[in-house]
């Protein structure tokens, strides 16, 4: 729910990195998002204990957030500047494996590979599908439509989790979280109207 929040922070990071002025198509749209992923969970926020771990892991959750949304400026600047998405992607790879493997080290981690079907598998599909197909696909929507309408796919992240667990799980909707989905769909229909296509520089 937290990593929602992209939305909403691409616009401020926008706003107070480079003085691009707010769109306000895209900050109702990105503030009507999140208040309806927060009211599809409702229950579970309700139902948390709140305590200094709790309050952690949430600023954990935060910082994760602000480090996306970093990333999705970068990101959508390289593109910019003509640098192609396999290229990108592959060196991101590497950082980002580089210093997985050093704080692994550090924390003193296993590196053996269990070599079963089930590993190997899910391996293939994190490595295939979850990170060359789904980075190349996100690094391509950024150059496109910039990195504050393409953070909004954040806030549709948890309604398709919601929808998987419908069918997988017997999740049971209730009036709250049929609103909080109105109120997302809502934001998305505004995010992705006519007012809000003026090209974002980052």
């Amino acid at each position: 729910m937290v990593f929602s929040l992209a939305s909403v922070f691409n616009i401020l990071l926008g706003f107070i990195l480079f003085k691009q002025k707010v769109n306000r198509a895209l900050a109702i749209g990105a503030v009507l998002g999140f208040s309806g992923i927060c009211l599809m969970f409702y229950q579970e926020i309700a139902g948390s204990t709140w305590n200094i771990a709790a309050l952690g892991g949430l600023g954990l959750c935060v910082l994760g957030t602000l480090s996306f949304c970093l990333g999705n400026i970068v990101s959508a600047r390289a593109t910019a500047s003509k640098i192609s998405v396999i290229s990108a992607s592959a060196w991101g790879m590497v950082y980002g494996t580089a210093l997985l493997g050093v704080n692994g080290l550090l924390q003193g981690a296993s590196f053996v590979v269990p070599f079963t079907p089930e590993f190997i598998w899910s391996f293939l599909y994190m490595v295939i599908i979850g990170s060359i197909v789904a980075f190349g696909a996100y690094l391509t929507l950024l150059g496109r439509i910039g990195s504050v309408r393409a953070g909004y796919a954040t806030v549709m992240f948890p309604i398709v989790a919601l929808g998987v667990s419908t069918v997988m799980e017997g999740y049971t909707w209730t009036v709250t979280s049929i609103l909080g989905l109105m109120f997302a769909l809502g934001g998305n229909w505004i995010v992705l109207s006519r007012s809000a296509k003026k090209r974002q520089a980052f």
